[in-house]
């Protein structure tokens, strides 16, 4: 069928583009251009407004509940971006654009989400896609470390001379930034993995009823192997603690090479993962290194994100109950100031090198933290319903790689406003949907 296949190329070329990171004008990338036509490929075929029917979008939800909750959430922010614009009292484009950005985000990247749920790449082409960006990320490292391309790495002269001086120098690939690439990670990580998964039960069964040679499915596992042992010391050299979720993804399909052989074995494929998530989550609230010979053997300095997540918590706890759609983000740009301990955010930063950033601490940052970020934006219903969703989808995972997926993002959300990255919905859909 045509649409399909305008889907299919419209799916992959959007992975691709994301990849190459080119960016435009207004904080948008190249790929973003696509996004009006996936919109499009959402309603049914022949219909000519901008949106579904009834039927079409009992069909959806039939298929998959927990979108409901994703709905429910856009339709919170939404009502919570409205309200903090009309109480800002400024009506003008830039100021509905100032208010509007974040619940814009999200509705992109809902967009994207469902896109790739009601089209799925099919298992072949996620598995030669997630490969191809595997080899192309491989490659780019290569070329980072013999120094021909010195833009796929990250200098910090920062962190030189000091006990984390193993974070100056990091891995970016083409996406300029380590926490980018260290969650970009998890999707290449995904669509390979995943493909493979179904792509070798399928020949499998081939080659069981000899209709292929055993050969077709020995060459494809020993690429993928390949790429993902050599893969990996590239996630690690980005030093960022989003690679969990790549992590995880590896870890989920340990689980489901173990489940035939080693059932028992199989259900704790997520243990790793929570012992990662709780050692990223110490390095966030300690500054960790150097390491002590002593209990508890870490440098107990609180950590740089305390600074703003520590005055985040104070300003959502002095706003509840009585805003219970959030801050929205004039209030929280004007308020943020009050709530820094300035003193404290010095003697922090003096252990990271970083004194000369203590204005900018001071002034505004964002919280490096989802769930401060919803409950200052949109308020706890948004946080609630978000947080409903990914326990849904859990609920609803196919295979140990979407469950150890939805537990790394959990964690990651302790660290970063993460699901603004739109890389992570398209890797959430593609584990969701039925491969």
């Amino acid at each position: 069928m045509l649409r399909e296949r305008i889907a299919r190329v419209v799916g992959v070329l959007y992975i691709v583009l994301m990849t190459l990171h080119i960016t435009l004008p207004f904080r948008a990338s190249l790929e973003d251009v696509l996004v009006p036509i996936m919109f499009c490929l959402l309603l049914p075929a022949g219909k000519t407004t901008f949106f579904p029917t009834r039927k079409h979008l009992l069909e959806i939800f039939q298929r998959y509940p927990l979108l409901l909750l994703l709905l429910a959430y856009l339709g919170v922010t939404f009502f919570a971006t409205l309200f903090h614009f009309l109480l800002g009292g400024q009506y003008t484009l830039a100021s509905a654009f100032f208010f509007a950005y974040e619940c814009g985000v999200f509705v992109y990247c809902a967009v994207v989400f469902v896109f790739y749920i009601k089209h799925p790449l099919p298992s072949r082409i996620a598995f030669w896609l997630g490969c191809g960006i595997l080899a192309a990320m491989l490659f780019g490292w290569i070329l980072f470390q013999t120094g021909l391309v010195p833009s796929f790495g990250f200098q910090s002269q920062q962190m030189e001379g000091t006990a984390m001086s193993f974070l100056s120098k990091r891995y970016v690939f083409t996406l300029g930034n380590p926490n980018f690439t260290g969650s970009f990670f998890a999707l290449p990580l995904a669509l390979a993995c995943g493909g493979w998964l179904a792509v070798t039960q399928k020949t499998r069964a081939l080659v069981r009823q000899g209709q292929v040679p055993a050969t077709n499915d020995t060459r494809s596992t020993a690429l993928f192997a390949l790429l993902l042992v050599f893969s990996l010391p590239c996630l690690a050299f980005t030093m960022s603690k989003h690679a969990l979720m790549g992590m995880a993804v590896v870890c989920g399909l340990l689980g489901e090479l173990f489940r035939p052989h080693l059932p028992r074995l199989s259900r704790f494929c997520w243990v790793p993962v929570l012992l990662a998530g709780l050692f990223c989550e110490t390095t966030v609230l300690y500054t960790t290194f150097p390491l002590k010979n002593t209990p508890p053997f870490l440098n107990t300095t609180p950590g740089m994100y305390t600074i703003h997540q520590l005055a985040y918590a104070k300003m959502v706890q002095a706003s509840l109950p009585k805003n219970i759609l959030g801050l929205g983000p004039q209030k929280v740009v004007y308020q943020y100031p009050q709530f820094v301990d300035r003193p404290r955010a010095e003697r922090i930063l003096h252990a990271y090198n970083a004194e000369q950033q203590l204005d900018g601490f001071c002034n505004f940052m964002d919280p490096h933290n989802e769930y401060l970020n919803q409950l200052a934006l949109f308020g706890p219903f948004a946080l609630a319903l978000l947080l409903a969703f990914w326990l849904s989808f859990a609920k609803h995972a196919p295979d140990s790689l979407a469950v150890a997926f939805v537990l790394a993002v959990l964690f990651c959300m302790l660290w970063d406003d993460i699901l603004s990255k739109r890389w992570l919905w398209t890797t959430a859909a593609f584990l969701l949907a039925k491969r």
